[in-house]
């Protein structure tokens, strides 16, 4: 195996494990590789090699992390937040503050918050498998309110 193929395979599989490792690392790097590869295509200068790889490795990270800088997300966007706004289904009628009721969101389930709200009283009245809208988030519960059309 020729010093190319190497960087190509090694590119390649750091590729394919960003897939499944956390944060946003191994791509970089396995791009950095693939570089590589083709700059030892056409020389054997290991110094060469090594510089090319540390040079766009280096690159794509500061490229990263300045892309993120000017297109941050802000709080509302992100974890339990980004639901406000968000459509689900209806899965269980909340009935007491010991059954809740559930909300199916995206993939995930959710216990309808419990009070004395309007809202809640106007979803005790929809049945399961109707559309309903999260107007707030309160730890791991929504409220949530029949979504238009729903």
């Amino acid at each position: 195996m020729q010093i190319f193929q190497f960087y190509l395979i090694v590119g390649i599989v750091l590729i394919a494990l960003e897939m499944v490792a956390p944060g946003f690392v191994l791509a970089p790097l396995g791009v950095a590789a693939i570089a590589t590869s083709g700059v030892a295509w056409f020389t054997d200068n290991l110094l060469l090699q090594g510089l090319t790889f540390a040079t766009v490795s280096a690159a794509l990270f500061v490229g990263i992390r300045a892309w993120n800088s000017a297109h941050p997300q802000s709080s509302s966007e992100q974890g339990t937040f980004g639901l406000v706004g968000q459509t689900g289904v209806l899965l269980e009628r909340p009935e007491s503050a010991e059954r809740p009721g559930r909300v199916k969101i995206f993939s995930d389930e959710f216990e309808i918050l419990w009070d004395d709200s309007p809202e809640l009283e106007a979803v005790r009245a929809l049945d399961p498998g109707q559309r309903v809208r999260v107007s707030r988030v309160l730890g791991n519960r929504v409220v949530v309110h029949r979504a238009q059309g729903g």
